[in-house]
């Protein structure tokens, strides 16, 4: 996996207190597999906005134009958390 990527899911899954082992991110639909609250999401949507503002690789592994145009960023950030993040606990 690749270090950058790692890094956001280990993020990910420390926010909701699951060890990052303990889930095979290659089994389809790892990602219902856990929920979070609208909180934690938005804190986490947040940092990793601050996360590809700052670090230029995770621009270049997820976005087309790299430059730092904080709607680009944004729509990059929320498209990833609304595929890839835990469901939302009711």
């Amino acid at each position: 996996m690749n270090k950058e990527i790692k890094y956001i899911l280990e993020e990910m899954c420390r926010r909701i207190n699951i060890p990052f082992n303990s889930i095979d991110f290659k089994s389809q639909g790892w990602f219902k597999k856990h929920s979070w609250t609208r909180k934690e999401e938005d804190d986490y949507v947040d940092w990793l906005y601050n996360q590809f503002w700052d670090n230029k690789e995770l621009r270049i592994l997820f976005m087309r134009d790299t430059r730092k145009i904080k709607n680009n960023i944004r729509s990059v950030v929320n498209e990833f958390v609304l595929t890839y993040g835990w469901r939302l606990k009711e």
